[in-house]
């Protein structure tokens, strides 16, 4: 008797479902393509793969939940059950369980779920156990305690699992918590595992801590990694594009081409004898190939591709036994070989292009092979991916949604355009997600250009996804051979700096820009980019949709903001304890705020009843914590803003936010000067100096114009200088 049958034989014998004959997708809303097979409740696969509006991030092996693994029939059953009331909570026999989930899960959920679930049962079934009557608490905290580690096939404990058992905890938890609803068989009534706790309290698992333990990558690793993004888009992309075509054309032809059975030995001599007249080398065979066909070939021969000489006469291939038949041919191949020599197929006169780290000219790529070519394509994919990805804060799941024609642009004014990618968000939507639109900068909007003319036809002649720039990606592997390329001989040629070799995620890229959009809003992120651009593009996203997707990256950068903030001012407050005092129009009332809280400070700890603590000071310095925003070149304490002059000069007096560029530090009664600003100053000094020695004499109002300025500047350097030291500044 076969499985099906068998399995079949064996289900007659338990109970109905009250699910019984249900169609799955009918039940659970997910509508189907015209045609499709609905899976029933009494399938063993539910083959969900033709559900419309799937996520692209979904992987097919997601789309279907394969119920056979279970080969108890009465838990499969059971597994069945559990998933139908995941997908269809609102279903008259789900909804009056006192402890089911109110919400529909998603499809990739339910497959984690069942996954889980088959784990779980096959444990079970190792420690003798065939009926959940059977399940305690003490089974329960073994599978647990078993889930913790992560194991090899051979059940050989690998490392141990950081949310693994969280998983495994809710799925025991759910089992119980579902009994009532399982028709084949049940936990014991009343029981539950770790009756009071949750599955993350049973795990050890801590939750809404309020912090994101994500780590931001490290700034070493994302300055080379952005820069060498940037290059291979702008500077190599036209080209890698142009190379594509000319493969998928070569790819083309090689697809019209028949074999030829016999020797078209005329063709060929007439082949040779041009090459050998033009001085066109033979195409050089790429090394791995020789020795298989060293035996075909023979000799100086194994050196030579034929496949080209092949396609020149219109064969799909050169046959080795040709070679045999007609001497001659050999003798002549032979000869010609010996005045024209090899070299690789591709770029053997590439064009010029300047290294990313001078303005030395070096060809774009030395002389390719068709195999390695290949892979330019891919890698060009990659850069733009990654391009887009550091300078939006997308999600790898909106990456991925990106489609064709994603991209929009408007002229707001003349000579001023903003850019814009169109897309979904998949993240704690409905099936399908919902449309969203990011507000991006030139670069990102470029990169995106280049990764949609990527769409099509790939290198091999398959077709590939047609709608999607990016499509479904395995993010660490193209990471991964984008810093194989940029730390080997290619990237070392161009000039890229090496990337450190270490592993992260889109995540950790998000949180970094993030903080550096919090901490550094004028800095420069790496090569050229402005992260004031970022800012300000990223604010517009967040003011047009406020529920949108840059919205929530806006809010994790206002988080950052807020821990910058009370840093920033706790670093300033110690400095006035050190005697380190701000300098500049707005200093004395700091000095005076900072001299307030010092004495309150010495108040409360000189009552017994009152224990000093950091936390202590931060309660203090919030207050003027929440009005601080960074310039380039000073503090901002925006207190109030009838007294901001940039608000002022933009005739704006009842705004809520300070106009950072149209800052007039010098000048303004909200403005402060610190030690760790003094080197921008510095810097305008030594530039406007330069400017000053190379005006002519005529040029006498720009020369008074520089010259007011470096006043100004040195002015306020003087003044860091005479607080830093103790020393009193004009008010």
């Amino acid at each position: 008797m076969n499985r099906q049958s068998s399995t079949a034989a064996d289900s007659t014998a338990l109970p109905r479902s009250a699910f019984a004959g249900i169609d799955v997708c009918r039940a659970a809303s997910l509508p189907l393509t015209e045609g499709a097979r609905r899976p029933l409740f009494d399938d063993d696969v539910w083959n969900l793969d033709e559900v419309v509006g799937t996520a692209v991030a979904l992987a097919k092996c997601q789309q279907q939940l394969d119920f056979r693994p279970l080969t108890n029939p009465r838990w499969r059953q059971v597994a069945k059950e559990y998933v139908f009331a995941l997908l269809v909570p609102h279903h008259e026999h789900v909804r009056v369980l006192p402890h089911a989930y109110r919400v529909a899960f998603g499809l990739q959920t339910c497959a984690m779920r069942l996954a889980e679930l088959a784990r779980f049962f096959r444990w079970l079934t190792e420690q003798g156990v065939d009926e959940l009557t059977q399940l305690d608490q003490g089974l329960c905290d073994g599978y647990l305690n078993w889930r913790r580690e992560i194991r090899s096939e051979k059940d050989e404990p690998i490392r141990q699992a950081l949310i693994v058992h969280y998983q495994a905890a809710m799925v025991m938890i759910d089992i119980a918590e579902y009994s009532e609803l399982f028709t084949a068989d049940r936990c014991r009534t009343g029981f539950r595992p770790w009756p009071g706790k949750s599955a993350a309290e049973a795990a050890g698992v801590k939750t809404n801590t309020g912090e994101n333990k994500t780590p931001p990558l490290p700034m070493e690793t994302l300055r080379p990694l952005l820069s060498a993004a940037l290059y291979i888009v702008d500077t190599l992309g036209p080209h890698i594009l142009a190379l594509r075509d000319e493969l998928v054309e070569r790819t083309e032809r090689k697809a019209n081409l028949r074999g030829m059975r016999a020797c078209p030995t005329d063709k060929l001599l007439a082949v040779l004898d041009r090459q050998l007249r033009e001085g066109d080398p033979f195409y050089e065979r790429l090394g791995s190939f020789s020795a298989v066909k060293s035996s075909a070939y023979g000799g100086p021969l194994d050196a030579i591709n034929f496949t080209p000489l092949a396609h020149a006469v219109g064969s799909r291939q050169f046959y080795g036994r040709w070679l045999d038949e007609q001497p001659a041919l050999r003798n002549t191949i032979e000869n010609v070989l010996a005045v024209v020599g090899t070299e690789k197929p591709l770029c053997r006169n590439a064009a010029l292009v300047l290294r990313a780290d001078d303005d030395t000219e070096v060809p774009w790529t030395e002389p390719l092979h068709y195999a390695v070519a290949d892979d330019l394509p891919s890698l060009l994919r990659t850069a733009c991916l990654l391009v887009v990805a550091i300078l939006t804060g997308m999600r790898s799941g909106e990456l991925m949604e990106l489609q064709r024609g994603c991209l929009t642009e408007e002229e707001i004014a003349p000579g001023l355009k903003r850019y814009r990618l169109k897309g979904k968000v998949i993240k704690g939507r409905a099936l399908g997600g919902e449309p969203e639109e990011w507000v991006v900068i030139p670069e990102a909007h470029r990169a995106a250009a280049v990764a949609e003319k990527l769409i099509g036809f790939d290198v091999h002649g398959v077709r590939s996804d047609l709608d999607h720039l990016f499509g479904r990606f395995s993010y660490q592997d193209l990471v991964r051979r984008l810093c194989s390329w940029v730390n080997g001989p290619a990237g070392a040629r161009l000039g890229l700096q090496p990337i450190p070799d270490e592993t992260f995620t889109l995540r950790m890229l998000r949180r970094r820009l993030a903080i550096e959009l919090a901490y550094r809003p004028a800095g420069l992120l790496a090569a050229k980019v402005q992260l004031k651009h970022v800012s300000v593009v990223t604010t517009e996203g967040y003011a047009a949709r406020p529920g949108g997707a840059q919205a929530k990256l806006w809010a994790e950068i206002s988080q950052h903001e807020q821990s910058r903030n009370i840093e920033l001012t706790l670093e300033a407050f110690a400095d006035f304890e050190r005697g380190v005092m701000p300098a500049g129009p707005g200093a004395r009332e700091l000095i005076d705020y900072f001299g307030s809280i010092d004495a309150r400070l010495d108040r409360e700890q000189a009552s017994p009843k009152v224990l000093p603590n950091d936390q202590q000071l931060r309660n203090l310095l919030s207050r003027r914590a929440k009005t601080l925003h960074l310039a380039v070149a000073n503090y901002c304490w925006f207190s109030d803003p009838a007294r901001a002059l940039c608000l002022k000069i933009a005739g704006t007096p009842t705004a809520e936010k300070p106009l950072i560029g149209m800052c007039d530090a010098a000048r303004c009664p909200q403005a402060t000067h610190h030690a760790r600003h003094r080197d921008t100053w510095s810097e305008a000094v030594k530039s406007t100096t330069t400017f000053l020695g190379s005006l002519s004499k005529t040029q006498k109002t720009e020369r008074q114009r520089l010259q007011s300025e470096l006043s100004r500047a040195q002015r306020v350097i003087d003044g860091i200088d005479a607080a830093s030291t103790g020393g009193q500044q004009d008010p």
